[in-house]
């Protein structure tokens, strides 16, 4: 199994986040990788349909400042920027990214009182991010 790589780091958990340079986006918070996530979970990359590309920002729980419509055009650029590299890379048959992100790390599926948590999913048509309309 090869492990992602997100710029020039690798995608984990824990300790080795710090080592990874954190990624802007229009709204120009600082987000940093957290984990990427393929489904099926543990398939061969030929194999792999969708990318979750999960990122953290301390920022997003000033919800005055950021709050969804201040980090909506994120989105797009992270699934164009990140997103898109990543199926390169590791999944090029996938057909979706998610992108989520929070104010804090959340495992996969859960719900934290007052960690702010929003996500996104983009179809990957000609190579390009096209907005799933949540």
């Amino acid at each position: 199994m090869r492990v992602c790589a997100l710029a020039l780091g690798i995608a984990v958990t824990g300790p080795a986040l710090a080592e990874q340079a954190a990624l802007r986006a229009v709204s120009a918070v600082k987000y940093l990788p957290s984990e990427v996530l393929f489904e099926p979970a543990d398939a061969d990359e030929a194999v792999r349909k969708t990318v979750r590309l999960r990122l953290v920002a301390a920022e997003l729980a000033d919800q005055t400042r950021y709050g969804f419509e201040a980090i909506e055009p994120d989105f797009l650029a992270l699934c164009e920027g990140e997103g898109l590299r990543i199926v390169a890379n590791f999944a090029p048959n996938a057909h979706e990214v998610v992108v989520s992100v929070s104010s804090a790390a959340v495992p996969f599926g859960d719900s934290v009182p007052n960690v702010v948590q929003y996500f996104d999913v983009f179809t990957i048509i000609d190579g390009t991010c096209v907005w799933g309309g949540l």
